[in-house]
């Protein structure tokens, strides 16, 4: 009885073998079931479009519409006009030098090119580089080659800015626009923005950021006179106005306006 018993449960143990597969040891010492018996084939399927964006997935750079406030066209920047091999109209070059900050330090001055005539380039500065007044005499009807003004773009000016060798290249001195001249720039330079040196130690009024013109005008204008204490009549001077949108006529003692040197130099 015990006999047909065992041979009963070896019966039962083969037949579940032969049904659910064999034992396997792997590393470690976990068991997984294992069979040979391949699964059912199952019939392919098309796969789904996945139309999640992938994070992280680049996308079409979308048109920058702001207005680029480089200025226009390229120019040639910090390079000295003494060794660009070639020049164009309104390209930024230096020449001399000039306090130009508001703790005295002496940096290269720039400049627009204006006007090219064979070896002659004429260059009027990119900032104003100064202040001051026209002329300080009030009843003075003076043109602009008698002015103190045009004295002192002659004098300091041109003695503080340049160097022996560089003085030597100018022709014609230091002058400054008339408003003809300056009638005929683009809008873009004549636009002007003052050096700290020229606002903070010499005075450059910033709300009411004019340039002096080297033109005089005749027509009479009024300034407060300290010592009266009243208006008196005074002979005015051009300026241009500092986004370059206009040319108004103050006073010549009238300080405060920014200065623009022009020079001429012959290679």
């Amino acid at each position: 009885m015990k006999k047909n018993t065992g041979l009963k449960m070896i019966a039962v143990a083969a037949l579940a073998v032969l049904l659910l597969g064999s034992v396997a040891c792997l590393p470690g010492g976990r068991l997984e079931w294992v069979t040979d018996t391949p699964a059912p084939a199952q019939e392919p399927t098309e796969p789904k479009e996945d139309t999640t964006e992938p994070i992280g997935q680049p996308t079409e750079p979308k048109e920058d519409t702001t207005e680029s406030t480089e200025e226009s066209p390229v120019r040639k920047s910090g390079k000295s006009v003494l060794s660009a091999k070639e020049l164009s109209l309104y390209d930024v070059v230096t020449f001399g030098r000039y306090i130009q900050t508001e703790m005295g330090s002496e940096t290269p001055i720039e400049w627009y090119v204006i006007k090219i005539d064979g070896n002659k380039v004429r260059l009027m500065s990119k900032y104003c580089l100064d202040s001051c007044r026209y002329h300080s005499g009030k009843f003075d009807m003076v043109e602009f080659e008698d002015s103190e003004l045009y004295r002192w773009l002659n004098k300091e000016f041109k003695k503080d800015a340049f160097s022996d060798e560089e003085r030597q290249m100018l022709t014609n001195g230091v002058t400054l626009l008339n408003r003809s001249e300056a009638k005929k720039l683009p809008l873009e330079y004549r636009k002007a923005k003052a050096t700290e040196y020229a606002i903070e130690v010499r005075g450059f009024n910033e709300k009411k950021d004019f340039w002096w013109l080297g033109e005089s005008c005749e027509d009479p204008a009024y300034e407060w006179d300290d010592e009266t204490w009243d208006y008196v009549e005074c002979y005015c001077a051009y300026a241009m106005k500092g986004d370059g949108e206009d040319i108004w006529s103050f006073a010549m003692t009238f300080h405060g306006k920014g200065v623009r040197p022009v020079i001429t130099i012959q290679f």
